[in-house]
């Protein structure tokens, strides 16, 4: 399958899901995205100056998201892949991440995008 894209950034990648992002169970917010969406494999947060909020983006090996959610550790060149808590695939890796068309509006985009964190070489 070809993909059409508008930008690729090449990121640091790790995994979460509801259990793992950090809210007790107990507040009326755990398992909903930024967004109110709730979480799921799909999700993925990011730092919403590099990817705006409700973008299609892909991730060889992992596939097709929506990024609906933030995360205080998700800053600059940084992405965290969603999933189910019963499903959930443990990432830390460096990834390019494809911006599928169309793109966002032009005062969405960040036009020069932080070098940080730096890929190991």
């Amino acid at each position: 399958q070809e993909l059409t894209y508008w930008r690729k950034i090449r990121m640091s990648a790790s995994s979460y899901s509801a259990s793992t992002a950090g809210v007790s169970p107990d507040a009326p917010w755990y398992g909903k995205t930024r967004t109110g969406e709730p979480m799921r494999y799909g999700v993925v947060a990011v730092d919403p100056r590099i990817i705006p909020l409700r973008s299609r983006v892909y991730v060889p090996g992992y596939g097709f998201g929506d990024a609906l959610d933030t995360g205080s550790a998700i800053r600059s060149r940084r992405i965290d892949l969603g999933y189910d808590d019963n499903n959930l695939v443990l990432w830390r890796s460096w990834v390019d991440v494809y911006l599928l068309w169309p793109p966002p509006p032009t005062y969405q985009i960040t036009w020069v995008i932080p070098n940080w964190p730096q890929e190991p070489k």
